[in-house]
């Protein structure tokens, strides 16, 4: 049993949530902690970082609706920054050229 979510999307394949000694939510690890239907139908909590990434994602940003790990957010992050890096590169290359 942990509520750490680095340490359950790490080693476990499956999740069951619990709520008030019932089970609320089986499924897998992304299923269960990811998905707002699991959440929102058992009044379960949303973990931070899922809501992190639903912050994201209504500012624009293209995060993995299954981001569950610092680093999953942050790779999705990363890489749409050096995508907008280079199309600005590639506009002042047209630009100057």
């Amino acid at each position: 049993s942990s509520h750490r979510m680095a340490d359950i999307a790490a080693l476990c394949r499956t999740a069951v949530a619990l709520r008030r000694g019932e089970v609320a939510a089986r499924g897998t690890v992304r299923e269960v902690l990811t998905d707002p239907h699991h959440i929102a139908a058992h009044a379960m909590p949303a973990p931070a970082l899922v809501l992190v990434a639903d912050r994201l994602r209504a500012a624009g940003w293209d995060v993995p609706h299954a981001a569950l790990l610092p680093e999953e957010i942050a790779s999705a992050l990363q890489a749409q920054h050096a995508t907008a890096e280079r199309g600005v590169a590639v506009g002042a290359e047209a630009r100057d050229g």
